[in-house]
Formats: C-alpha cells, sequence, structure tokens
C-alpha cells in the first residue's frame, strides 16, 4: 500500500508540532522578582542631648575629617576619638552644658593635640542648642559656637555608662 506523499509530509508536520507543544510544556525554572527597596527615611532630629549619638563635624568654626562620637546620658558623656576613647561628668540640663572631669586613654597617634583641643572646649562650654536640622551646636562663655556634631546613625553604639 503506497501513501500519498503529502499525506506523508502531513504526518511530518503534525509530528513536529507535537514535539513543539511537548517543549513548551515544560517547566522552567522560576523567575526571581527583583524589588527595589529604598532605604528607610532617616529618624527625626533629637530633641535633648540625651536623645541621640554625635559625631564632631567642625571644631571652632572649621569643619574636621577627624572622627569624634559622643555620647550624653544622665550624668555622664563618654566618646571615641579617632585615637582615644573619654568619659567625663556630665551635669548640664536643658540649654546648660556642663561637663567636668574628663578623662582620656593614652594611646599615642598623630591627631592627640585635636583630641585635646575637643576635651577643652567641652570643658569651657557653657550652653548648647540643637537646631532645627539636627545640629548640636556647642558654646563658649562668650556664645561663640567651638563644637558642632550631627547626628551619628553608624554601625557601632557606644557604651553610654561610661
Amino acid at each position: 500500500m503506497r501513501i500519498p506523499h503529502a499525506a506523508l509530509a502531513l504526518a511530518f508536520l503534525l509530528s513536529a508540532c507535537a514535539v513543539e507543544e511537548e517543549t513548551a510544556v515544560e517547566e522552567q525554572p522560576p523567575v526571581e522578582e527583583v524589588v527595589d527597596v529604598a532605604p528607610p527615611p532617616p529618624p527625626p532630629p533629637p530633641e535633648r542631648l540625651e536623645d541621640a549619638t554625635w559625631q564632631i563635624t567642625h571644631v571652632d568654626g572649621l569643619p574636621t575629617q577627624n572622627r569624634v562620637v559622643l555620647d550624653i546620658a544622665g550624668q555622664f558623656i563618654s566618646g571615641d576619638g579617632p585615637c582615644n576613647r573619654l568619659t567625663g561628668n556630665y551635669l548640664g540640663t536643658g540649654p546648660i552644658f556642663d561637663v567636668q572631669l574628663i578623662t582620656s586613654t593614652s594611646r599615642p597617634c598623630g591627631v592627640q593635640a585635636f583630641e585635646e583641643q575637643v576635651m577643652l572646649r567641652l570643658l569651657e562650654a557653657n550652653s548648647a542648642e540643637i537646631d532645627l536640622d539636627g545640629t548640636l551646636r556647642i558654646m563658649s562663655p562668650a556664645e561663640q559656637v567651638t563644637l558642632q556634631f550631627q547626628p551619628y546613625y553608624g554601625p557601632q553604639e557606644i557604651n553610654q555608662s561610661g
């Protein structure tokens, strides 16, 4: 029995379609969904000295790249400078800024004079204010801004007990 060529061609085409359908039905690996997650907004500016950890930005009106981070909690002030840790007694309330008896470790480094300048300005200061943008300004008795800080949201927290 002879099958006409057209019938053979039709059978061939139908079998090719069946193969395509089988491959189309094969299970595909799941596609991972990419979600663009925006970073969380920064917290609102602190209202009190105790509400934040503070990172220095200016000394005597000049910007600084040296890192000093301070915490004020209760009657203690503590912090880390580029080389040394400092602790002291904080007796201020409200706008009155009163630091007494600052001590620090004594690891030698190239910016000890900077650390000493910051400690001296803290001891000399008598008032502080936090601006609406969260900038902490510490002022001398002559009402000059001697130290300026911003809230610090870094990876480490400073021990507030000194």
